[in-house]
């Protein structure tokens, strides 16, 4: 459990102790046979791999050790085995086998009793059920995940939950409730630090105010997110709404242009 925890502290504050420590535990579970170690090193070591690109090598270990019929996990490792199974599906575009691998993670983390890593795999089933395009599924989804952390009084869910209700309200076009939503996601974020929900909050609430042809406050909010993703350097995909949204802005802002010189010519 020692090791466990050092291995996701590490994670966030030194990749490279965050490898050593991880093949130092699955080193050492796998020269004692204690199964739920090396089930939850092994699929640990398999996310390394994919944030470093490797995802053949990565798919192997998950194809060992994600086989419940045949290793006898516990419910905690199945459910950390399949949260990191849905991120390697993830970044690969593979929605649907990802959508079901989050849904594991998220079954399993009940059966296990873990609150928290129960609403974080159903945060990343929202996201991916968003990017699908199964909005009133990924709106449920982010609705789950607010009554769990308001039950927990866990702020940080708090901002997950709400960040994936305003992306899925935006894209159902109600852009009023999903403005008021994100807007509470960003302070949230702000308040407890979380940078990456940040991005997410702050890109979706700018594209939100766009598509109400409110341009002019859309603006500053999408420079001050790029000016904490530049100070942050910190971006886990959750950036690509803010991009998108800066596309987009600066799209309307070259037509208005256009139209004004048009107008005076004429």
């Amino acid at each position: 459990r020692t090791l466990e925890i050092l291995t996701w502290i590490t994670f966030a504050s030194d990749p490279t102790d965050f490898v050593l420590t991880n093949l130092k535990e699955l080193n050492w579970f796998e020269s004692t046979g204690f199964m739920d170690g090396i089930g939850f090193a092994g699929t640990s070591f398999a996310a390394v791999l994919d944030y470093v690109g490797l995802f053949g090598i990565a798919q192997r270990y998950y194809d060992r050790l994600i086989k419940p019929s045949e290793l006898p996990y516990s419910a905690a490792v199945d459910a950390q085995a399949y949260m990191c199974l849905q991120a390697h599906l993830e970044n690969q575009g593979r929605l649907n086998d990802c959508i079901e691998a989050a849904g594991r993670a998220v079954e399993a983390a009940h059966r296990a009793g873990l609150r928290v890593q129960e609403g974080g795999s159903r945060t990343f089933e929202a996201e991916d059920l968003c990017y699908r395009g199964k909005l009133t599924e990924a709106l449920a989804a982010g609705n789950d995940v607010m009554r769990n952390a308001n039950e927990l009084a866990f702020p940080r869910q708090l901002c997950w939950a709400m960040a994936m209700q305003g992306c899925a309200l935006r894209r159902l076009g109600d852009l009023a409730e999903a403005t008021r939503v994100l807007r509470q996601a960003a302070k949230t974020a702000d308040e407890i630090s979380d940078f990456g929900y940040r991005l997410m909050a702050g890109g979706e609430l700018g594209r939100s105010l766009i598509r109400q042809g409110n341009l002019q406050e859309a603006m500053p909010v999408l420079q001050e997110t790029k000016e904490i993703y530049d100070k942050q350097e910190i971006g886990w995909g959750q950036e690509t709404g803010l991009f998108q949204g800066m596309a987009e802005a600066y799209l309307l802002l070259a037509e208005n242009a256009s139209e004004d010189r048009s107008s005076k010519l004429k």
